[in-house]
C-alpha cells in the first residue's frame, strides 16, 4: 500500500512541477499511458493540496517553463519524501497496536508533529448523545483536556463533525467559539480541525493548535491532516472491531464454561432425586407386607423427589421457550389473595423444616395475569428462600396493594446478599453450585432468572432488599 502511495506522491509532484523538456516528455508519456484510475488518484492527491508533499504555501506554486532551478525540484522531492516517511511511520505506529487509547495518543502526537503545531487533540463522538469528548491529547495540560462536552454543530469541533468539513481559524480570539477556556489556559491562537469519517459516518475530529502567534494553516497542511485522518479512522475502527471481537470471544468462553458447569450441575440435580426414588422403590419391592408407617414414609419421599425433578425439568423447558421467543401469556382476572394461599398450601414438599407465615389481605383487588406463571414466580421465590434459610427458621410470605398494583414478597432469614450481587442474582446461572443453608444443598440457579422473565412479561418488576447476615426479601409487583 505504501508503494502505491509513494507512486501517487511522485505523480502528483510531477504533475504540479515544471521540469526540463525531457522530464516533461517522460511525464506526458506516463500520463498518456496511465489508466483512468491512476489519473484520478493523481488528481485526488493534487486536489487535496499535495498533502503528502508538504510543500509550503509560498513554494507550492508551479514554476513556469524550463527555467525552474533543479535544486528547487530536488528540495521539494526531498520534502515530499520526508512527509511520506513521517506518515508511514505514524501509520506503522498506529497499526502496531490494537489498544484504542494507545492509537489515539499516537494520532494526537502525529498530528502535532506532521504540522509542526504546538498541541493537538482527538475527540470521539458519542453516537447516542451526538457529543464529542477529548479522548487523547498532545502537549495539553490534563486540566485543559477535561473540557465540557462539545455539542453537535457547536463551533469549532461540533461544526467540523456535523458539516464533515475542515475548519481553519487563524485567530480564535477574534470570534465567539468554544475555545475561550482553552485559549485562556493554554494561550491557543490558531486552530485546524478535520473530521474523522468512516463509511459516511462521523466518528470524531482531529484538532491541532498553535500558541501565542496567529498562523494561517495552508491548504497543503490541511490536506496533510486529512490524509492522517483517513489513516487514523481506519486504525480507530480496526481497534474497535478488535475489541468487540475480543469481548465477544471472552463472553463466548464464559458462556461455554457456564454451560459446562451447568450441565454438570443439572446432572447432579437430576441424579439426586432419581437415586432417592429408585432406592425407596426398591425397598418397597423387597419388603412384602411393609408396615403402614414405613409405606407412607417411603411413598412420601418418592413423591417429594419426583416433584423436585418436575421442577427442574419445567425450569429447563421454560428457559427454552423464553430464549426461543415462544413464551405464551394467557392473562385473565386473578385474585392474588387466593393465588398466594393456594400456592403456599401446595409447597409442603418444598418447605419441610420451615414454617411458612402468610400475611395476605382478603380484600386485594383483582389483577390481570397468567395464573400459572404468577404461581411459578411465587414457587421459585419460596423455593429459593427454603434453600438459603437455616432449617427451622420461618419464611414470611405476604402481599399488599397500592394505587399502581399489587406487590408480593417472600422474606427469609438466611445469610443475606451483598449489595454488589444485586445486579447479578437474576442472571441465568446465578447461585448454581453454591452451598445452601437448607436441606437441599445445591441449586440449578434458574428459578430467579425465570421469575424475572415472567414478571417482566407481565409488565411488572422484581427486586431484592437485603443485607449480609440479615436475610433477603424478594419482591415483585404487577400493575393493574
Amino acid at each position: 500500500m505504501l508503494g502505491a502511495l509513494a507512486g501517487k506522491v511522485m505523480r502528483a509532484i510531477n504533475t504540479a512541477m515544471a521540469g526540463d523538456a525531457t522530464r516533461k516528455s517522460a511525464r506526458a508519456s506516463e500520463a498518456a499511458n496511465a489508466t483512468p484510475e491512476i489519473a484520478r488518484s493523481s488528481e485526488e492527491v493534487a486536489g487535496e493540496g499535495a498533502a503528502l508533499r508538504g510543500i509550503s504555501a509560498t513554494s507550492a506554486s508551479p514554476l513556469a517553463g524550463d527555467e525552474a532551478p533543479a535544486h528547487n525540484f530536488q528540495d521539494q522531492e526531498q520534502q515530499a519524501d520526508r512527509i511520506l516517511a513521517t506518515l508511514s511511520d505514524i501509520a506503522q505506529t498506529m497499526t502496531s497496536s490494537q489498544n484504542l487509547a494507545e492509537i489515539l495518543d499516537h494520532i494526537a502526537e502525529g498530528a502535532a508533529y506532521l504540522l509542526a503545531a504546538d498541541a493537538a487533540a482527538v475527540r470521539l463522538i458519542d453516537q447516542a448523545t451526538q457529543e464529542l469528548f477529548v479522548e487523547a491529547s498532545f502537549e495539553l495540560s490534563e486540566h485543559s483536556t477535561v473540557a465540557p462536552r462539545v455539542s453537535w454543530g457547536a463551533r469549532p469541533a461540533g461544526y467540523v463533525a456535523s458539516s464533515k468539513e475542515t475548519l481553519i481559524i487563524d485567530d480564535v480570539r477574534t470570534e465567539d467559539n468554544g475555545l475561550k477556556a482553552l485559549t485562556d489556559r493554554e494561550d491557543v491562537v490558531s486552530y485546524l480541525g478535520v473530521p474523522l469519517v468512516f463509511r459516511d459516518r462521523v466518528i470524531g475530529v482531529i484538532e491541532v493548535y498553535t500558541r501565542r502567534q496567529a498562523r494561517h494553516f495552508t491548504s497543503e497542511e490541511m490536506g496533510r491532516l486529512r490524509t492522517l485522518g483517513s489513516q487514523a479512522t481506519l486504525a480507530i475502527e480496526n481497534a474497535r472491531l478488535f475489541q468487540a471481537e475480543l469481548d465477544t470471544a471472552t463472553k463466548l468462553r464464559q458462556l461455554e464454561m457456564h454451560k459446562s458447569d451447568f450441565m454438570a450441575m443439572l446432572a447432579h440435580e437430576l441424579r439426586t432425586p432419581l437415586t432417592s426414588i429408585k432406592g425407596f422403590a426398591q425397598l418397597l419391592l423387597r419388603q412384602n407386607g411393609c408396615k403402614p408407617d414405613l409405606l407412607e414414609r417411603y411413598s412420601s419421599i418418592i413423591e417429594s423427589e419426583s416433584n423436585r425433578m418436575i421442577v427442574i425439568i419445567n425450569d429447563i423447558l421454560d428457559i427454552s421457550k423464553m430464549e426461543a421467543g415462544l413464551l405464551e401469556m394467557q392473562k385473565q382476572p386473578l385474585s392474588m389473595s387466593a393465588l398466594v394461599r393456594e400456592t403456599v398450601s401446595s409447597v409442603g414438599y418444598l418447605s419441610r423444616g420451615h414454617v411458612l407465615e402468610v400475611s395476605v389481605p382478603e380484600s386485594l383487588p383483582l389483577i390481570r395475569g397468567d395464573g400459572g406463571k404468577v404461581q411459578q414466580i411465587l414457587l421459585n421465590l419460596i423455593n429459593n428462600a427454603v434453600k438459603y434459610s437455616p432449617e427451622g427458621e420461618p419464611i414470611e410470605i405476604g402481599a399488599d396493594a397500592d394505587d399502581e398494583g399489587i406487590t408480593v414478597w417472600v422474606n427469609d432469614r438466611g445469610r443475606g446478599i451483598a449489595a454488589d450481587k444485586f445486579d447479578h442474582i437474576f442472571s441465568t446461572y446465578w447461585g448454581f453450585g453454591e452451598k445452601k443453608a437448607g436441606p437441599q444443598s445445591r441449586n440449578s440457579g434458574l428459578g430467579l432468572y425465570i421469575s424475572k422473565n415472567f414478571v417482566e412479561a407481565h409488565g411488572g418488576k422484581i427486586w431484592v432488599e437485603s443485607e449480609e447476615g440479615k436475610g433477603a426479601k424478594f419482591l415483585f409487583k404487577l400493575y393493574y
